[in-house]
């Protein structure tokens, strides 16, 4: 996987509603096992574990603040050029990179409890967010990526409240899920 490649377009991804494509007749299709992936409203840590028979792993790239792309801005209804904490890992299944995730969340987020997100570190944020009672997610959008390789990379995103507090989650599926 060019990790490189995939980051430098994630600004440019133009995310859609499943269903508002179908409408609209594009060629938009997943195939039906990653369309099963993009679709899952349950927890993403939780089904690969249960993938990978218990070897699942996170493995923490980076988490700082900076500045977010305007798609990103956009899903969280902030001002574009937003400074926001954002936390870049990779999701493996027996040491096998599988997912790049990518957690965009705002500075006004991060007030009381909701700070643990800071320190998650290695930890599985999917765990953190479905285990809250008050969580929310809003709809599932997906997009589609071709690297200058021609590997197509599929995304998925929400926006999760926690306390009525935002943060977008985007997961890019590695071509073994297709």
């Amino acid at each position: 996987m060019d990790i490189a490649s995939l980051k430098h377009l994630l600004p440019t991804a133009l995310w859609h509603s499943l269903k508002d494509e179908k409408a609209r007749g594009r060629q938009f299709s997943p195939s039906a096992q990653i369309l099963n992936w993009l679709n899952d409203e349950g927890s993403l840590t939780q089904r690969l574990i249960k993938f990978s028979n218990d070897q699942f792993s996170v493995n923490l790239l980076s988490q700082k603040d900076k500045t977010i792309y305007s798609n990103e801005a956009l899903a969280l209804n902030v001002i574009p050029q937003s400074i926001a904490n954002v936390r870049e890992v990779f999701l493996l299944c027996a040491k096998k990179e599988m997912v790049f995730a990518r957690t965009v969340i705002p500075l006004s987020t991060l007030t009381g409890n909701l700070q643990e997100l800071l320190q998650l570190k290695n930890k599985p944020l999917g765990a953190y967010l479905f285990s809250q009672p008050d969580m929310i997610r809003d709809p599932i959008e997906i997009t589609q990526i071709q690297l200058p390789s021609g590997e197509v990379i599929w995304g998925r995103r929400s926006v999760f409240y926690i306390s009525d507090k935002p943060l977008l989650v985007s997961e890019y599926f590695f071509t073994c899920f297709a």
